[in-house]
């Protein structure tokens, strides 16, 4: 069992928005990021990669049945992290 503290994760609208546009499907878009990105960033925010002078980190996730890309934006403090934006590229 994982001892570390969890964050809350928080989807901003605009990210909401674009994870809907990428997946329509409600469920599978829960599915991808609450199997793999939700999971480890409440745990370990700073898995993922700062950008330079800026508090916002992003983290590549791989949805291999679909084969897809996503890049999730996202800030952090010391109770939650905050899911910005996400973007999504399919893999060939």
């Amino acid at each position: 069992m994982d001892a570390r503290p969890r964050r809350a994760v928080v989807y901003e609208p605009l990210f909401e928005s674009e994870m809907a546009e990428i997946e329509p499907d409600a469920k599978l878009a829960d599915e991808c990021m609450r199997r793999g990105p939700e999971w480890v960033l409440s745990r370990d925010p700073e898995f993922g990669v700062q950008i330079t002078n800026t508090p916002i980190w992003f983290l590549c996730s791989l949805d291999y049945p679909r084969n897809r890309e996503f890049v999730i934006y996202y800030v952090f403090d010391d109770e939650r992290v905050i899911f910005m934006s996400v973007t999504c590229c399919n893999l060939k």
